[in-house]
């Protein structure tokens, strides 16, 4: 392996907090606030992740309302998509005969709600007839 031209790269610099050089200062003028209470060190415990009853959420994009629905696995019906909130997962379940707006609708209830979140929830686009056992789980 070759050299690497460091000049090419930007410079990294560790500046400890009532340490910072003028010229550091000069680059945030009035924009730096130091604050009483934040954890130091560079490892911070990821925050705590909230408690959280899952919900089942039909997309029905003829009537074009998105609600809430028992979580129960004969709410499941083939002709819509759904949304299962289970905090840190999030279920897209596209039936087999639901319609491509409802399919696209329930990915972007499930987009949203993985936005929203402070943690990093996975979300996981499954279809009708390939459920992995864990979604079946919260049916339970």
């Amino acid at each position: 392996m070759g050299r690497v031209n460091r000049r090419d790269f930007p410079k990294l610099l560790h500046i400890d907090e009532g340490a910072e050089p003028t010229e550091f200062l000069t680059l945030l003028p009035g924009a730096l606030q130091i604050r009483e209470g934040g954890e130091t060190g560079i490892l911070v415990p990821p925050p705590e992740q909230p408690k959280h009853k899952p919900k089942l959420y039909r997309i029905d994009s003829e009537s074009g309302e998105t609600y809430e629905v028992p979580l129960s696995r004969g709410s499941l019906d083939g002709e819509d998509s759904f949304v299962l909130d289970a905090g840190i997962k999030i279920w897209v379940w596209r039936g087999s005969r639901s319609s491509v707006m409802e399919k696209f609708d329930a990915a972007k209830m499930g987009r949203d709600l993985d936005a929203e979140r402070a943690y990093e929830p996975d979300t996981e686009v499954i279809e009708e007839g390939n459920e992995p056992r864990q979604f079946w789980k919260h049916f339970e």
